[in-house]
This record gives structure tokens, C-alpha cells and sequence, in this order.
């Protein structure tokens, strides 16, 4: 699936250019935003979905000529930034930044929750790509994916394996991999990133999926080896990593996604207006090297696509999280 939203998003860029070249193809909203516009984000200063906000929000002020405020409304694991733009008037003035987690995934964690993610959004650009590197401490006697399931498959006590919490990407992503692989490892979950990566660094937990600019120095430093990517293509960041699908799990293809959104109903000429500044924003110098050091990969897709993307991946996580038998509630 990231293999073919990364070849989208090249036909996308492709797309942007041809439709600046031909005003004539779409008629946006030329008077759009008349007032500051707020893009609200469901997770803390620093984390993935916030930094790819603050880069959407400069890029679209830029192009716009409007100011374009990141707020962070945290709770319930992104729901609670998403109720608020799923309820907000569809007029371009409330946006949201958020993750794949909380789009896809969330729905088939809970029993119920206050927006539908195929009906309440209207898509607008994807974003950023954050492949996950999956890492092992130093202990670990593996030095490829076939080791570790080897290893895994023989111990009579399950590795115990670092999540960023119950129901997050990385969580599910492990789980995937033990299904695909037929090997176990003991879940321990920790309230984000900030508590999961010392844990595998002291050796509490023997390995788990980790972003790499959380943990970049300390792979270099040889304090966590490194095994795989769980991209289906090779990550530029790290090209000499293989993926995990090349290390024997054909089709393993899994990262965190994301993307801006606006409100249900959201009029075409706003959202294409969105579109066209956002595209080219992310594509630039500036902020391709600012993703790169954070460990992501910039995307940009037409609106079309990501709501292909969308719902492609809220059915496979849908598939997912069934097989896995997990609830949150």
C-alpha cells in the first residue's frame, strides 16, 4: 500500500504542476481565507502529526496570505482533535492534521465514537510518511529478520517487545508482523515514545518499531541494532536498511501516514485552493529537509487520492485489528 501512495504522490506533484500551467482546470476560491485560519492537531508540540502541522500551516500562509494557527487539543488519542473539524462549519476556517491512527484506526478500537472518519472529513493533501525501523537491543543475539523469528520461535520465554501504547501504529504494526511470521513476543506498553525508547535502550524490552529520529544516535552509537524497515520500498533515509517484505515477510508494508483534512462538505473550490498551496509547500527545500531530520518523508496527493488512500487503509486496519482480536473499550 506505501509503495502505491509513494507512486501517487509522485503522479500528484506531476498533477499540480500541469494544473498551475492551466488555470482554466479548476476555478479556486480567490478570496479564500478572508480570517485566520485554525489547524488543529490532536497530539503534543514536537511529535510527528505537529510538526507536519507547523509545516503545512507556514506553507499554506505563505501561499495564501493568511495566517494559518497550529492549535494542539490532545486527548483520546487524536479524537478529540478530530471531533472538533468533523463538527466545525465547512468553510475552510477549522483544519485538521492528523495521522493514520486516528483516521483508520481508531473506528475499530472503539465502540463508538462522535465523528465517522469516511463521512465527516473531506481530504485534502497527504502529507508526510514516517517509516518505522524495526530495532533490537544489543543483547539480542539476531542480526536479520530470519534470526529474530528464529530466535523468537525457539525461546520457551517470549522477547518482550516496546509499544508507544495499546491500539497505536506500532503496537499494530508488531502485531502484523508476529501474524505474518508465526513468531511471539511479549507486548509491553508505554505511554508514548518518551517512555518506550529508554526502555529499549536500557534493555527492559528487547526490541520493538521506533522512529528513527527519536533513535538515530543511539544506532549510531550501537546502543540498538537496527534489522529492518517496515515500508514496502527502502526508506531514502536509510537505504542501506532492507525492508522487512525483502527479509522474508512478502508484503509487509506498514507506516504512519499523515495527512490535512478539512470538515465534511468542504466546497470544492476551497479545497483544491488548499490543495494546490499544500502540494507545493511540502515539496519544498525547506521543509523536505526539515521532515528528513525529524526521520519522515514528504508526500502530497490530489484529494482524489488520499480519499482513495483513506479508505483503502481504514478497511485494512478494519481487517487488521479483527484478526488481532483488540478493542480499547
Amino acid at each position: 500500500m506505501i509503495n502505491a501512495l509513494l507512486s501517487l504522490a509522485m503522479l500528484a506533484v506531476q498533477s499540480a504542476a500541469l494544473a498551475q500551467s492551466n488555470p482554466q482546470a479548476s476555478r479556486p476560491a480567490d478570496d479564500y481565507p478572508q480570517k485566520p485560519v485554525r489547524v488543529i492537531v490532536g497530539f503534543s508540540a514536537g511529535g510527528g502529526p505537529d510538526v507536519v502541522a507547523r509545516v503545512i500551516a507556514q506553507k499554506l500562509g505563505e501561499a495564501l496570505g493568511q495566517q494559518f494557527i497550529v492549535e494542539n487539543r490532545l486527548g483520546a488519542g487524536g479524537n478529540i482533535a478530530a471531533e472538533l473539524v468533523a463538527k466545525a462549519p465547512p468553510d475552510g476556517l477549522v483544519l485538521l492534521v492528523a495521522d493514520i491512527p486516528t483516521l483508520a484506526i481508531n473506528a475499530h478500537l472503539y465502540s463508538s465514537l462522535p465523528f465517522n472518519t469516511l463521512r465527516d472529513f473531506t481530504p485534502v493533501s497527504l502529507g508526510a510518511l514516517i517509516p518505522m525501523w524495526l530495532v533490537v537491543h544489543p543483547s539480542v543475539p539476531a542480526n536479520s529478520i530470519p534470526e529474530l523469528v528464529a530466535l523468537a520461535k525457539s525461546r520457551p520465554v517470549m522477547l518482550p517487545y516496546a509499544s508507544a501504547g495499546s491500539g497505536t501504529i506500532i503496537h499494530i504494526a508488531m502485531e502484523n508482523f508476529k501474524s505474518q511470521t508465526g513468531a511471539n513476543f511479549l507486548h509491553i506498553p508505554f505511554k508514548g515514545a518518551g517512555q518506550s525508547a529508554p526502555a529499549l535502550l536500557s534493555g527492559e524490552v528487547s526490541l520493538g518499531f521506533v522512529g528513527f529520529s527519536t533513535t538515530s544516535q543511539a544506532i549510531k552509537a550501537g546502543r540498538l541494532r537496527v534489522l529492518a524497515v517496515s515500508t514496502g520500498k527502502r526508506s531514502t533515509l536509510t537505504p542501506e536498511v532492507p525492508t522487512i517484505a525483502e527479509s522474508g515477510v512478502p508484503g509487509f508494508d506498514m507506516a504512519a501516514v499523515i495527512g490535512l483534512l478539512a470538515p465534511g462538505d468542504t466546497p470544492n473550490d476551497i479545497v483544491v485552493r488548499l490543495n494546490r498551496a499544500v502540494s507545493a509547500g511540502i515539496r519544498s527545500r525547506d521543509a523536505i529537509e526539515r521532515f528528513a531530520g525529524l526521520g519522515m518523508e514528504p508526500l502530497g496527493s490530489s484529494p482524489e487520492q488520499f480519499s482513495e488512500f483513506l479508505r483503502a487503509d481504514y478497511a485494512r486496519f478494519g481487517r487488521l485489528i479483527k484478526e488481532i482480536g483488540l478493542r480499547l473499550d
